[in-house]
């Protein structure tokens, strides 16, 4: 089966044989019509039937030839071919973490559906959420947690930074962040601060899910209090009232 980044690679090439073949089209029209032109004609109406025929074809081939050049310049610049080619590398390495961090293919197929799902939702990067999805499966896994504990938890922290109302800059930056706290065990430091930055609403649903006060969470996090066992189960508990 053909990898996604061969089929980019295909797909450019034919784009590019399309153009050829219709600027080639356009100069046999223009080069008939120049001979026409040239040569003796023997009937002057039926000549002017022949050139208006031929410029209509001309106008037709401009038209599509123009079309072409603008799809292609349109792919040259937001959807280029090497650009095209990165995603798709981007996709393949983050399919592979995410296959790493799965124990079947049925985990990664289910898993993978609704991460894009997640992603489609809050308006965050796959990427992300499968980073922090193959960040944390492992370490939740310690403690007990399921592959479907460890998607709730990033759908919670995506869906809190939507309503945030993080940038995607911000959003991509506590992600990386909690993931890495989930990965060390514990939520502190600067994975804290950039959860309380940027998260707003995903600190108040902790406060909520741990039954404390906002305010107290600083103080729990600068004592290493915030330990991912506590810290999933109060986020799971906050889940449906997120949204």
């Amino acid at each position: 089966m053909a990898t996604l980044r061969e089929l980019i690679i295909k797909i450019s090439a034919n784009s590019q044989s399309f153009q050829s073949e219709i600027q080639r089209a356009s100069r046999m029209g223009s080069e008939y019509y120049r001979t026409l032109q040239n040569g003796g004609r023997q009937a002057a109406a039926v000549a002017r039937e022949q050139r208006r025929a031929l410029a209509e074809l001309n106008s037709q081939l401009t038209e599509i030839r123009a079309s072409a050049a603008g799809t292609a310049g349109a792919f040259a610049g937001a959807f280029a071919t090497g650009h095209l080619i990165s995603l798709a590398d981007e996709w393949s390495s983050v399919n592979a973490r995410l296959k790493q961090a799965s124990q079947s293919s049925d985990e990664f197929s289910s898993s993978q559906k609704v991460l894009m799902d997640i992603s489609q939702r809050t308006g965050t990067a796959f990427s992300d959420n499968a980073a922090l999805f193959a960040r944390s499966a492992a370490s939740m896994r310690e403690y007990g947690y399921s592959a479907d504990d460890v998607l709730k938890v990033t759908e919670a922290i995506s869906t809190g930074l939507k309503i945030s109302g993080a940038s995607t800059a911000e959003a991509g930056s506590v992600i990386t962040q909690f993931s890495q706290a989930l990965a060390q065990g514990v939520l502190r430091g600067e994975e804290f601060n950039s959860v309380n930055e940027s998260g707003d609403r995903i600190v108040r649903a902790l406060a909520a899910g741990m039954g404390v006060a906002r305010k107290d969470l600083k103080a729990m996090a600068d004592d290493g209090k915030l330990t991912a066992d506590k810290v999933v189960p109060a986020l799971i508990s906050q889940l449906g009232g997120i949204a």
